[in-house]
């Protein structure tokens, strides 16, 4: 079995094996837990209007799944690779422009602060 670069638990699965039910019910949104309820749906409802291949699930999943610094950052940039690529799909200038500037908002914040809430863990 050729193992993986990154240091994944044996009892979590990749997010691509999840079914769309195990998908749904992961992650509590746009924002750190500490945010209210209220603004996390908020945050997350507005997001929409720019975002669809983005996904806070998926990346909150790979946070929970956790490993070292580098899958952290890695978690982090495909993150905001999908969010510009989605920006690049809208159909105005003005639109895409906001997309790119929250994609690259949303970014700086999770590079800041989501230390706070990665599953750091020592690879065996």
């Amino acid at each position: 079995m050729r193992r993986s670069r990154h240091c994944l638990p044996s009892d979590m699965p990749r997010w691509r094996d999840l079914d769309p039910a195990e998908r749904r019910a992961f992650g509590n949104g746009l924002g750190p837990w500490w945010f209210p309820a209220w603004l996390r749906r908020l945050a997350t409802s507005l997001s929409l209007a720019f975002f669809h291949e983005a996904d806070w699930a998926h990346h909150d999943y790979g946070y929970a799944r956790g490993g070292s610094e580098s899958d952290r950052a890695r978690a982090d940039r495909l993150f905001l690779a999908a969010m510009l690529r989605d920006g690049s799909r809208l159909n105005t200038v003005t639109r895409m422009a906001g997309a790119s500037l929250l994609a690259w908002l949303f970014w700086a914040l999770v590079r800041l602060f989501g230390w706070t809430a990665f599953n750091y863990r020592r690879e065996r």
